[in-house]
């Protein structure tokens, strides 16, 4: 199944329809300041191979700052695969392959990884559909759960988390499970999407009162937390 993105005349918003059985793969790239071009120049010649392969952008993030953690890529990009083995044919393709240099040259680093949808959180319906407004911040959230963690630890976390998420202008919007690192480093347990009123709504959560206990907490269930707040791009 395909995943479709459009976007409104007045650019505010675009709604973003994803799939339970889709096969999604996030991609991030870490860059000098003004290589952007470079960036653009590669994502342009890389563009009709995706397409060719049945590859689907749904947004592309620009990374302002790192709230937890370290990450801050130049640049984040979802795009929507309707298949495992349609990725690969891509990876396989001698000319995509050949861009590989070209990609090197723009960054310092990169990560591509592949993710589903959780099973877990998004068991229903079979699509999820998700309007992005240009107006609002947006958290990307990467949990690495401990080895020795119950269940349960993840679970109090989230409740206690929740009310307060909903309190300071915070929205979850979608969590994704990895399934394969393709490109660099990066394989957390889970990555989150989020919609926060704006950045300042964000900070606030992060320094309210009740997160000595929600802290406490999650520490109980992962052992690294990264979360970054974005735009869209």
């Amino acid at each position: 199944m395909k995943a479709g993105a459009s976007q409104r005349d007045d650019g505010l918003d675009r709604r973003v329809t994803l799939h339970r059985d889709g096969v999604y793969e996030v991609q991030a790239f870490w860059s000098e300041p003004g290589a952007g071009p470079d960036l653009d120049a590669w994502l342009d010649h890389s563009a009709p191979f995706e397409r060719q392969y049945g590859g689907h952008p749904l947004i592309t993030f620009e990374p302002l700052k790192a709230l937890y953690g370290a990450y801050l890529p130049t640049r984040v990009r979802l795009l929507a695969w309707s298949t495992v083995d349609a990725f690969d044919r891509l990876q396989q393709d001698a000319r995509y392959r050949g861009l590989a240099s070209r990609l090197d040259e723009a960054t310092n680093a990169s990560t591509i990884t592949l993710l589903r949808m959780h099973p877990e959180i998004h068991a229903n319906p079979d699509e999820v559909e998700v309007t992005l407004d240009d107006r609002l911040c947006y958290e990307l959230c990467m949990f690495w759960d401990r080895p020795d963690a119950a269940a349960a630890s993840w679970e109090a976390f989230i409740a206690a988390a929740t009310p307060s998420i909903a309190a300071h202008g915070g929205h979850p919007l979608l969590v994704f499970q990895p399934l394969r690192e393709v490109r660099g480093d990066f394989f957390p347990t889970r990555f989150c999407i989020a919609a926060w009123d704006s950045v300042e709504h964000f900070e606030s959560f992060i320094t309210a009162p009740e997160q000595s206990e929600i802290s406490r907490l999650r520490w109980r269930a992962v052992s690294r937390m990264d979360a970054t707040a974005t735009r869209l791009r």
